[in-house]
């Protein structure tokens, strides 16, 4: 018995720091206290997830991916509800940031009525069949969201998706901006909502958007959120005030958007040294990032480094053979024909 007790107060106290830990952003520290409470207790899938959780934090993708699945494929049935729905949205959210979206859905499919109580978790599965093109399946999804549940902006944000992949961008900003009415508290649709304006070539709209909610509080402050900020003055042209709200986001998160738009704004200026770091530091990042690829070929030809340019442009023609980046890189490649050698 006093075996029994002890082995359950370690387990405690393992717990308690790990979720302290956890709780605190720290999932370096965290992670090692979950693992020994899952060695005391090895049928725990509240400690199991929150490794898999601690491992995407850390950016082990694989590893939490693969933690997860086996937590999943156990069966999520036999959990209580809540830890059950955290499960699922914490292993739907991994599945679609490493495109597994065909996953999602042989994931969710099972537990519709849990998700008509749970908008994220049915947008989850509105997002997944969007990305796998079966888009009148995403359709209903997003409709029967904003069906049961009109004050949450799950619906109107997947609807929106849609509308721009048909590129109908005024129904999208409609949707957006009932979905505000709705939840004017959601820094998920002042987002979407200022990238559709940007979209439709209207970056003073996504400013004013921007800033009357961070003029509101409400928590807006997430590196996205500064980003956005950031572009959208620099398609104005005010490059100060663009440069100060991508500095902000670079704080919070270095991000190879962030960077990578950092570095076109010093192309802007001239100051191709400086734009030539921010975009290799994006490109560290995000190796396959397509267009800053493209953005450091030009400060690499506007510095007169033709070959390194010609390479970067062959190599997003092989990542991304889109029209429109095979149009620019046409137009680049008779530039640097023409171009006097250095």
């Amino acid at each position: 018995m006093k075996n029994s007790k002890n082995l359950q107060d370690a387990l405690d106290q393992e717990r308690r720091i790990a979720e302290h830990c956890f709780v605190r952003g720290d999932a370096r520290r965290a992670l090692p206290h979950f693992r020994r409470a899952l060695l005391v207790e090895p049928d725990s899938d509240r400690i199991e997830m929150r490794v898999a959780q601690c491992l995407d934090r850390l950016g082990k993708l694989d590893e939490s991916y693969a933690a997860f699945r086996a937590l999943v494929e156990r069966g999520v049935g036999r959990c209580e509800e809540p830890l059950r729905r955290e499960i699922l949205q914490a292993f739907t959210n991994l599945c679609h940031r490493l495109n597994r979206d065909p996953e999602v859905i042989e994931c969710l499919s099972p537990h519709l009525p849990l998700l008509e109580q749970t908008p994220p978790l049915y947008y989850n599965l509105g997002l997944a069949f969007y990305k796998c093109n079966r888009l009148e399946e995403s359709k209903e999804c997003f409709e029967r969201i904003k069906a049961i549940h009109a004050n949450h902006s799950a619906g109107y944000i997947g609807l929106a998706v849609l509308y721009c992949h048909f590129g109908h961008l005024e129904s999208a900003i409609q949707e957006l901006q009932a979905a505000r009415a709705a939840a004017p508290n959601d820094v998920q649709v002042v987002e979407n909502l200022a990238v559709v304006q940007m979209k439709i070539g209207n970056p003073l709209a996504a400013v004013t958007t921007l800033r009357s909610a961070l003029s509101k509080g409400g928590g807006f402050h997430s590196p996205k959120f500064y980003h956005l900020l950031g572009v959208a003055h620099l398609r104005l042209g005010e490059l100060a005030r663009a440069e100060g709200y991508l500095q902000k986001s670079l704080a919070i998160e270095r991000t190879s958007e962030a960077l990578r738009e950092m570095g076109w704004l010093q192309i802007t200026r001239g100051n191709f040294d400086g734009s030539i770091a921010y975009l290799k530091d994006a490109l560290a990042l995000n190796p396959n990032d397509v267009w800053a690829k493209l953005d450091l070929a030009i400060a690499y030809f506007k510095q007169g480094i033709t070959m390194d340019a010609q390479v970067l442009f062959n190599e997003a023609r092989a990542v991304s053979p889109t029209p429109e980046v095979t149009r620019l890189l046409d137009d680049l490649a008779r530039a640097i024909e023409t171009a006097p050698r250095p």
